[in-house]
C-alpha cells in the first residue's frame, strides 16, 4: 500500500503535499491520544505493576496517582521511595494485581 502511495506523491503539487502533511500529523496525534487514554484507563491507584526498564527488572511497584501521561509509583518493598514514570514507558500489570 505504501509503494502505491509513494508513487503518487510525485504527482501532487506543493500545496497538496502540505495539506496531506497536515492531515497525517493530525491523524498521528489523534491515534496517540487514543492510545494514551486506553493506557490510562487500564491503570488505577493501588494497582501492582512492573516497569519495563533494566534498572527495575523484576521489581514490583504500587500506583499512587494516575495523571494524564505519567503515574506516581512507589516501590512495593521500599515504602519511602517514590518515582514518576511515563505511562508509555511500559507499565504493565503484574500477575498479582488487584482488580
Amino acid at each position: 500500500m505504501l509503494k502505491s502511495i509513494e508513487s503518487k506523491l510525485g504527482q501532487l503539487s506543493v500545496e497538496e503535499l502540505r495539506t496531506l502533511n497536515a492531515m497525517v500529523v493530525a491523524m498521528v496525534k489523534t491515534k496517540q491520544k487514543i492510545d494514551s487514554i486506553r493506557r490510562g484507563s487500564s491503570l488505577f491507584v493501588g494497582q501492582e505493576v512492573e516497569i519495563d526498564q533494566a534498572k527495575h527488572k523484576g521489581q514490583k511497584f504500587i500506583i499512587k496517582k494516575v495523571n494524564r501521561t505519567r503515574c506516581k509509583i512507589q516501590a512495593k518493598d521500599k515504602e519511602d521511595v517514590d518515582e514518576e514514570v511515563d505511562q508509555s514507558s511500559g507499565i504493565g500489570s503484574s500477575e498479582n494485581s488487584k482488580g
